[in-house]
């Protein structure tokens, strides 16, 4: 034993000055214990049940906070970051993510041990690609759209609206030079800074975009980090639009920023007063039961002014008044204002509205009954003789009548 131990230490420097010479990178070995069980749901701050698109995002937002090159002083960040790449690793995928679980499950509680064949830098750019394609594939596809909430009344006047959009800016970091600062960019040697190959194709001279500069005449040995050598990066912009008067629920404004063009929706908060149709609004009067039997005036709020309408005696309810050119004003056309009538009883009558009331059904026949009332044989109401005051007003009615003879 004592022989053997000297000689395992020296076959142990052999291999690692072997190593060294071939330029052999040893295998990055994470293992953890039931002692040092890491819990890779909680470092991403993702649940066992969420699906593998929930746990990529989590890792890439977690990624871009702990990136070395985002805290090149900051050892705790890479060490973060070389945590969560190792949780990332293993859920992404099925098969270790099922051994990683059936291993670290509360009844197993088995020894967890991981070989990762990758370097944290290198699974990050592979998602950040994803990304980034998955981003400029919707981008190149789809226009930009956003959403302008805004309120009836502000629809049928117009109003000014502040949005915060997302436009294509100079980057900041490399100012539109595509190469990371202090780095510099020289003339494609594939194209001669040409921006374009030519080769043959079954007897035909084809001219392509070069795969090296793509088409831009120069090379980039260092991209920039920030906008990954393209010049530009997706930013934030706040514009001010002017919404026209009459403008429409789902209606589409268009609004040029600086070299791009963006979609604004309109999208109209419903009113508890007014409902539109066309260049025509509608809205709900009520009005009292003796503006109803004898006509008058009512007074109506319309939307651009206050509105004073005449009504006709014995108006129904559901009864509509058309005010011709009350609507909506477009530039060729003005719409009109309907009002739908509704007549409203008084809740509590006094004593006075009462008798005059049953006055009033002792001239008219009715279908039914009414109450405070007896049915005679010729169909009419007759009012009880209890009531004093009914008593009087009818003695007053006679006199006034036999006044008028």
């Amino acid at each position: 034993l004592q022989l053997c131990l000297p000689i395992m230490g020296i076959l142990f420097k052999l291999v690692q000055l072997s190593c060294k010479n071939r330029n052999i990178v040893p295998r990055r070995l994470l293992y953890t214990t039931t002692r040092l069980f890491k819990d890779y749901y909680k470092i991403l701050g993702v649940q066992r049940s969420d699906s593998e698109s929930t746990i990529k995002n989590a890792y890439y937002e977690l990624a871009k906070l702990y990136h070395p090159d985002v805290n090149p002083n900051n050892p705790e960040a890479s060490k973060n970051f070389a945590e969560i790449s190792e949780a990332y690793e293993v859920l992404s995928d099925s098969r270790k993510r099922r051994d990683y679980e059936s291993s670290t499950s509360k009844n197993s509680r088995k020894n967890w041990s991981y070989w990762s064949k990758s370097k944290p830098e290198d699974l990050y750019n592979d998602i950040f690609k994803d990304f980034s394609h998955d981003f400029d594939s919707e981008y190149a596809t789809h226009p930009r759209q956003y959403v302008a909430n805004i309120s009836f009344l502000e629809s049928i006047a117009g109003c000014s609206k502040t949005i915060e959009v997302m436009v294509n800016a100079t980057c900041r970091r490399c100012f539109g030079k595509r190469a990371e600062p202090g780095t510099s960019v020289y003339r494609c040697p594939q194209c001669q800074g040409s921006g374009s190959v030519r080769f043959n194709q079954s007897g035909f001279h084809v001219m392509a975009e070069c795969s090296t500069c793509k088409g831009s005449g120069f090379a980039v040995p260092k991209p920039c980090y920030e906008c990954k050598g393209k010049g530009n990066t997706l930013q934030s912009r706040t514009i001010e639009i002017k919404i026209p008067s009459g403008v429409e629920d789902g209606q589409t404004l268009r609004a040029e920023v600086g070299n791009e063009e963006v979609f604004i929706v309109i999208q109209v908060a419903p009113s508890q007063k007014y409902r539109r149709q066309g260049f025509d609004v509608s809205s709900d009067v009520e009005i009292s039961l003796s503006q109803a039997v004898l006509g008058g005036i009512m007074f109506v709020e319309g939307i651009y002014e206050q509105l004073s309408v005449r009504l006709q005696p014995c108006i129904s309810s559901h009864d509509i008044i058309r005010l011709s050119g009350k609507g909506i004003r477009g530039k060729v056309h003005t719409g009109d204002h309907l009002i739908h009538i509704k007549i409203k009883s008084p809740s509590l009558l006094t004593s006075e509205q009462k008798a005059l009331m049953l006055c009033f059904a002792e001239t008219e026949t009715s279908l039914g009954t009414v109450n405070g009332t007896t049915k005679t044989l010729d169909g009419t109401n007759k009012a009880r003789q209890d009531i004093a005051l009914v008593q009087k007003i009818k003695q007053l009615l006679v006199a006034f009548k036999t006044k008028e003879k």
